[in-house]
């Protein structure tokens, strides 16, 4: 059944994306920060509600990582460039490639739904998003909603959404270029691109490959562990003054060596790949509609033993947007899953298919200087039934400069396959669920300067976890966490300059043990400054952050650490430009996971030529 709705949806959208006239809500472009951006006013953003809105228009707490910040970063994963926003706490298990865990105001990893050109890519296995196989070179910009957002994307998102959007070839002209880089343990890295369009058909490609020796991740080891990657970005599509249709190809595949139970060496072969059909047009004058069709794929094998995970994930989202006036836009969607899992890890072998149907809506509703927003969704799991969820926010303009938002919502996590067959699994767990408050008071006295204070609380439960017995031990529904804290965060633009700095104060607090939940940090601060003239530009990064409980497991603590990464560009000529990168300029030993290494001082650069 599944398969005849997903073909049909596919013929649908290739037809009613050239009904009419252009979408003017859903595929609007979003424009990025770029380089020269002197007007806060200009962002817009699109993951908090899945329509384009200007950021100052937003009601819920956003991150916006623009273009520059991205390049700056070449190489490095993507998990590197969000630890330098506070609130967002990355946690790893040594360097380049190993096992990365993202903490998103206090809740965990796999409560955090990460979208890769809005396909869902947290796998059905262990539930964290692969953060360590994404590569920050070829992605376009990145959209943090830190607050819940069940009622329109579903499950894993408890404690925000991170969505990411993949650069995009020119629809107009050509545009084609190559790098080569390396830095500090042996690494090095290459990668070219071309596309281009006539102004209807329009495609392109880019391939990413970045190799590391690496360094040996845990303590009282000497082993070097190294992390290989090649990343496949592939995009093909038409448009005209009716709308456009697109499908597009993510392959990020390689090799991760690491260091088994017993200390030894060993190594893991990974896959994550994306494929999708994207089309929009307008069914109506009033009726705009969006079709996006996908596959996710991630599979992770060991080839010195019989474990691996493999998951399986079609997915189909229909969103239709309709203009009831200026005071209502009205969203009404359909999603619909089918998710096959094959594992055998830990010498527990388990196969499940899991069902998704979900439908959801939401109304956004203006009323001269008030905003409201209503959002809710009703989703049918095969492993455990129904799940209703929901969010309502509002926002009013007391002054010109001044808005104060509020926000309520719920949100939830389906157990994994893992969590209902895999090792000590229990096929009786019900979902995560969330209730969450957040308060907000904004600042905007000109267009080169914004301030906010969020105030948040999340509280969850049904926490799944590993409960120890005497016969070994059982996954179940015990417990619940308690985050409440502060956000105070700034975004100034003034001619060549920007500057971005942010404080975090939390309390992520177990409520069964009044311990503190691991890895999250309870007060972090953090600095992103850059200055581009033109020709060069020059970037700072900080990042100050405080002691973390170690686990669940043990009473260590990692202690706090103040990070800072310093990178610089120039442009040699029209077409070269040399960029470099020196991560940990003071050298500074730290770790976020007790026993495992991070990396040292390290010079990373970067040569590349464009037309």
């Amino acid at each position: 059944m599944f398969r005849f709705v997903f073909t049909a949806a596919a013929l649908i959208a290739a037809t009613t994306a050239f009904a009419q006239n252009p979408p003017s809500t859903t595929t609007a472009p979003v424009a990025t920060t770029a380089q020269h951006i002197t007007q806060l006013s200009r962002l817009v953003v699109s993951a908090p509600t899945g329509t384009v809105r200007s950021l100052d228009d937003t009601l819920a707490p956003v991150v916006v990582i623009g273009r520059d910040m991205l390049e700056a970063f070449g190489s490095a994963d993507i998990a590197t460039v969000l630890r330098f926003h506070a609130g967002l706490d990355v946690a790893g298990n040594g360097g380049p490639g190993q096992p990365t865990s993202l903490f998103l105001r206090g809740t965990g990893s796999s409560q955090t739904l990460v979208l890769l050109d809005g396909i869902r890519i947290n796998p059905g296995t262990i539930g964290g998003p692969p953060f360590n196989h994404i590569l920050a070179s070829g992605i376009q910009r990145v959209e943090i909603v830190a607050a819940p957002r069940s009622a329109l994307y579903g499950t894993d998102a408890i404690g925000g959404v991170v969505s990411i959007t993949l650069a995009q070839p020119t629809r107009n002209g050509l545009d084609w270029g190559a790098q080569v880089g390396a830095g500090h343990y042996s690494s090095r890295s290459a990668g070219a691109h071309a596309g281009g369009g006539n102004g209807t058909l329009f495609g392109g490609a880019a391939f990413h490959w970045f190799e590391t020796a690496g360094f040996a991740p845990k303590l009282g080891s000497d082993q070097a562990s190294a992390f290989r990657n090649q990343t496949l970005h592939g995009l093909a599509g038409a448009q005209n003054e009716m709308g456009d249709v697109y499908v597009t190809l993510w392959r990020s595949t390689g090799t991760t060596d690491y260091l088994d139970f017993f200390g030894q060496p060993t190594s893991q072969d990974y896959t994550d790949r994306v494929v999708s059909l994207h089309a929009a047009g307008q069914l109506a004058e009033i009726w705009d509609s969006r079709i996006i069709l996908g596959q996710y794929f991630n599979g992770l094998d060991n080839p010195h033993t019989t474990d691996f995970t493999h998951t399986w994930r079609n997915s189909l989202d229909w969103r239709n947007d309709i203009d009831l006036g200026r005071h209502h836009l009205l969203t009404a969607g359909l999603f619909l899953a089918h998710q096959h899992v094959n594992a055998l890890s830990f010498g527990t072998g388990y196969e499940d298919i899991e069902r998704t149907r979900a439908v959801y809506l939401q109304d956004q509703m203006r009323y001269g200087p008030h905003r409201i927003v209503l959002a809710a969704r009703e989703a049918r799991f095969s492993s455990f039934g129904n799940k209703f969820v929901w969010n309502a926010n509002y926002g009013f303009h007391f002054a010109h400069d001044w808005r104060v938002t509020a926000g309520l919502g719920t949100g939830f996590r389906a157990p994994t396959a893992t969590d209902l067959y895999g090792f000590a699994g229990n096929p009786n767990l019900e979902p995560e669920y969330s209730h969450n408050q957040n308060v907000a008071l904004y600042w905007n006295p000109n267009r080169h300067v914004r301030l906010g204070l969020n105030l948040y609380r999340n509280h969850v439960t049904d926490l799944i976890v590993f409960q120890a017995s005497p016969s070994g031990g059982q996954v179940q529904n015990v417990g619940s966490a308690t985050i409440t804290g502060a956000h105070l965060s700034a975004r100034l633009a003034w001619g060549p300059w920007r500057i971005e700095p942010a404080v975090n104060f939390q309390r992520p607090l177990n409520d069964e043990t009044d311990g503190y939940l691991p890895r999250r940090s309870r007060r972090s601060a953090t600095l992103n400054l850059g200055y581009d003239p033109g020709r060069w530009e020059i970037g700072l990064h900080v990042l100050a952050t405080g002691p973390t409980e170690d686990s669940d497991f043990n009473d260590k603590i990692n202690a706090g650490y103040v990070l800072t990464s310093l990178n610089a560009g120039f442009n040699l000529t029209r077409q070269w430009r040399i960029s470099g990168r020196i991560e940990n300029l003071f050298d500074i030993e730290y770790a976020t996971a007790y026993g495992y290494r991070t990396a040292g001082r390290g010079l990373y650069v970067v040569l590349s030529y464009s037309m």
